[in-house]
Order: C-alpha cells, then sequence, then structure tokens
C-alpha cells in the first residue's frame, strides 16, 4: 500500500494511509466544501481527496522543475509541460521514474489538452539572452499561453497561478514596489517584448477571472543573481 501524506484540519502532515484527509467543517459547525476541486467522498464530516493532478508549464527549467519536485513530495500528480526553449530534460531526469510524474514536450502557445486540479504557469524565458533571441514568439508565449491556461483552467474549474515579474514596472524608481506603483516603462525598448507581454497576461488574468467562480493567482519574482 503506497503512502500518501495527510493533511489534518490544522495543516500538520503524516504519512499513513491512501489519502490526502481534511475536516471540512467549518468555525460555524456547517460543512465547507467550497473551492475543493478534487474528487470528493464524503464520510460524516470528513471529506477524503485523491491526489491532486497538477500542470506546471515551464516546468523543465530551473524555478520549474524544483516546483515540480516539490509538489510530488507533497503527493501529487505532476504534468510538467516545456518546449525545451531554455528548459532542459537534465533538469527533471530525476523525476522521469517517478510514477506519478509525466513530461509532455509542448508548447504553451498552442491549446493544451488535459484534465488537471491546478495549474502553475511559469512559461517563458526570463533572460535577455533568450527574449531576445526571437521577441515576437516571446511576446506570444506571455499572452498566448496565458489565453490558453486561463481557458484551460476555466474547462476543469481548476485554480491557477500565474508567475508574472517585477519586469512589468520597467525602470524601478521605488523599491521595493507596493501594489500602488505603476511604474515607469518602455514600450519599444529591447526589454519591452517581455515587460509587455508579462503586463499583458497579468491584465488577462485580472480581467478573465474577475467575474469567475473559480480562483486565480498572480506571483511576481525577480530572478536570482547568476541565473541569467
Amino acid at each position: 500500500m503506497p503512502n500518501f501524506p495527510l493533511q489534518s484540519a490544522l495543516g500538520k502532515k503524516v504519512t499513513f494511509g491512501t489519502a490526502i484527509i481534511q475536516d471540512c467543517t467549518s468555525k460555524n459547525g456547517k460543512n465547507n466544501l467550497k473551492g475543493v476541486n478534487s474528487r470528493l467522498y464524503l464520510r460524516g464530516k470528513t471529506i477524503i481527496m485523491q491526489r491532486k493532478r497538477i500542470l506546471v508549464t515551464g516546468g523543465a527549467g530551473f524555478c520549474g522543475s524544483h516546483l515540480c519536485e516539490k509538489l510530488l513530495d507533497q503527493g501529487n500528480d505532476v504534468i510538467c509541460v516545456d518546449n525545451l526553449f531554455t528548459g532542459s530534460k537534465d533538469n527533471i531526469r530525476h523525476l522521469m521514474d517517478n510514477n506519478y510524474f509525466e513530461f509532455i514536450r509542448h508548447d504553451v502557445t498552442q491549446p493544451l489538452y488535459v484534465e488537471v486540479d491546478q495549474i502553475y504557469n511559469l512559461a517563458c524565458p526570463a533572460s535577455p539572452i533568450h527574449y531576445q533571441h526571437d521577441p515576437i514568439e516571446m511576446g506570444k508565449t506571455s499572452i498566448m499561453g496565458a489565453l490558453n491556461t486561463l481557458g484551460l483552467a476555466k474547462r476543469c474549474n481548476a485554480r491557477i497561478l500565474q508567475a508574472s515579474t517585477s519586469e512589468v514596472y520597467g525602470d524601478l524608481e521605488i523599491h521595493p514596489q507596493p501594489e500602488t506603483y505603476r511604474g515607469c516603462v518602455n514600450p519599444i525598448g529591447p526589454r519591452s517584448c517581455y515587460d509587455e507581454g508579462k503586463r499583458m497576461a497579468e491584465t488577462l488574468f485580472l480581467t478573465i477571472t474577475g467575474s469567475m467562480e473559480w480562483i486565480s493567482r498572480l506571483s511576481a519574482y525577480s530572478i536570482p543573481m547568476g541565473l541569467e
């Protein structure tokens, strides 16, 4: 019998059993099933959820491969999607023998038809050396990638996270940047294919998911020194 991590109502993990168990009773004593996307089997005041199926685009990159590894360690099924433009199979080679890991070579500018519970959209080269190689393709990766993953999330009723970047602020005049900071951007500069693509992706996420019941998240991060 395989060991799956168990998740208690208090968030404490143990390694026993065959499913993820969570108390679905809210503080007011009523069942609270909102936001649960996995298959459910009700047993009194608990729900038993099977492994989540999670899609990671850009999963063969530096950040994506570490995310795939972490999600597998948490007991999930992981689908890694990457066109290997900057990603590498070497980054995920140690995951290939895991029965709950699947690699698909695919470009996010094209629709992908899979069944998932969560999506992490990390697909897009982040280094000027790479995204200036083909600026048009890089813009399409950010914009069409966002549209296609949003469409997939809507169809599957899946939660989705968009990995954005501090580059959406352009040339920084304030550090750190508050959410009210609108930046100092150049739409025709050498970095604009990346900056504007990510800005448009954020616009699409906030526009499309504004009236939806399923949940999206935006996450902006900077590239650590030495990774470019």
